[in-house]
């Protein structure tokens, strides 16, 4: 990844940040509180200036921000938060995840509005023999390369995509699943594996390819033959493959044994006789996949007019915070990994800085609506430190009718403050040993 793509990254993350600090500032102006620093980022102000009584800048550290209010614990001013009623500071502490809501259903329904083309793996799928050392419950419950999968746990599926997010949130649970294989309709159970590299449900199945070469190893058969980057192989010894698991099946006996290759190259179709290595026991050419998909499914996707778009978005991002919810639950009970799925900043800005180089405008579209709404629901657990432990302390005000004495919300304040640097520094910690390990 390039220089570019990561400040394009952090740019757009600090949008997001922007959006959740100027929730709080605009409401605080509103109410007449006093805004005393508007800040994206933390640490030393790197650049800034003073207009009125507020201090905006840009400070060194670009993960978060902050919109400091002029009496946030302890009321000095009748312009100040704890100056207000607490109804009006529960709003003021909403508004930033408020806002940031907002901007994803806004991100959501603009996407839908303009539209955009959805490419995407169909529900046929390939088998492959081993997953984490033994053989992938795919291959042993009998599941064939080119099989449909049609339902799981009697919940149709439509897509690749689909199927995936129900194997990955259920690691050690049975699934069943209806299929269809050579106009035959069949139904099996498989338990997927908890893999300890993505700490996810796995069973051991791709999206099925062509087989397009989209890289040669050195030294390797492929690259003494003079194989090239874009090849496409239609034929073994003269016998067609479409797929690339016929392939696999094509040259699994004949290692160290010479095959020809139909390849097309450029419109032309050439014929090229190559001897073949061995790996784990079986026939070795020595290439990688372009991608290119076998069985895409293409969708030109746009809404006729901005409802329809709105409640198109907001469906979607519903549908993603049942999925993140039910994701925290299999955490708990131990079905998905929480060291290798529990995000921190450093590896939002990495899958942020590769979405960038993809060019896709819709997945990077969906990317920033899932994390400004992440981020604001995060913002509202009732952890102190966060908004959403203001809120529930001046709730509870509220409701009693009685205010915390200013020492004892303080003292509540820091011992979030600190729950949250231990939780930071675990979590950055876990980051950067996600990204040694290649995750």
């Amino acid at each position: 990844m390039t220089i570019l793509s990561y400040l394009v990254a952090l740019l757009l993350l600090s949008v997001i940040v922007f959006v959740h600090e100027l929730g709080h500032f605009l409401v605080a102006r509103w109410f007449g509180i006093t805004v005393e620093i508007f800040s994206i980022g933390f640490g030393p102000e790197m650049i800034g200036f003073t207009k009125g009584t507020t201090r905006y800048r840009v400070s060194w550290i670009p993960f978060g921000g902050y919109c400091k209010l002029k009496g946030e614990l302890e009321n000095t001013t009748p312009d100040s938060l704890y100056g207000k009623p607490a109804p009006v500071r529960i709003l003021v502490l909403f508004a930033g995840a408020g806002f940031n809501i907002l901007f994803a259903l806004l991100v959501m329904t603009m996407l839908y509005t303009v539209g955009y083309k959805e490419i995407v793996p169909a529900r046929v799928v390939d088998v492959i023999d081993t997953l984490n050392g033994q053989v992938s419950p795919a291959k042993e419950r009998g599941l064939l390369p080119g099989s449909e999968i049609l339902m799981i746990n009697n919940q149709p599926v439509a897509t690749y995509q689909n199927i995936v997010e129900k194997i990955s949130l259920s690691a050690n649970i049975p699934l069943t699943m209806v299929y269809v294989k050579d106009f035959h309709t069949n139904q099996i159970t498989i338990t997927p594996l908890l893999s300890p590299f993505s700490g996810m449900g796995e069973i051991g199945i791709l999206p099925v390819y062509h087989v397009v070469i989209g890289g040669i190893l050195s030294n390797s058969p492929a690259a003494q033959a003079r194989l090239k980057v874009g090849d496409r192989i239609i034929a073994i010894d003269g016998n067609p493959i479409r797929y690339y698991y016929e392939f696999r099946e094509a040259i699994r006996e004949k290692a160290f044994s010479p095959v020809s290759f139909t390849v097309v190259r450029e419109k032309e179709t050439n014929t090229i006789t190559v001897t073949l290595d061995q790996r784990e026991n079986r026939g070795f050419l020595g290439i990688s996949l372009s991608g290119s998909l076998a069985f895409p499914v293409t969708n030109m996707v746009r809404s006729e007019n901005l409802l329809v778009a709105f409640t198109k978005g907001s469906t979607e991002l519903w549908k993603q915070l049942l999925l993140t919810i039910k994701g925290f639950s299999r955490m708990f009970e131990g079905n998905l990994g929480v060291s290798q799925n529990l995000y921190g900043p450093i590896r939002i800005v990495r899958d942020t800085a590769l979405i960038t180089q993809w060019l896709d405008f819709s997945l990077l579209a969906r990317f920033i609506a899932v994390i400004s709404l992440g981020l604001g629901l995060a913002n509202l657990l009732p952890i102190p430190g966060l908004d959403g432990g203001h809120i529930l302390i001046n709730t509870l005000e509220w409701l009693s009718r009685r205010k915390l004495p200013d020492r004892i919300r303080i003292a509540i304040e820091n011992i979030g403050i600190l729950v949250l640097l231990l939780l930071g520094t675990w979590v950055l910690s876990n980051d950067i040993t996600n990204l040694f390990k290649g995750r």
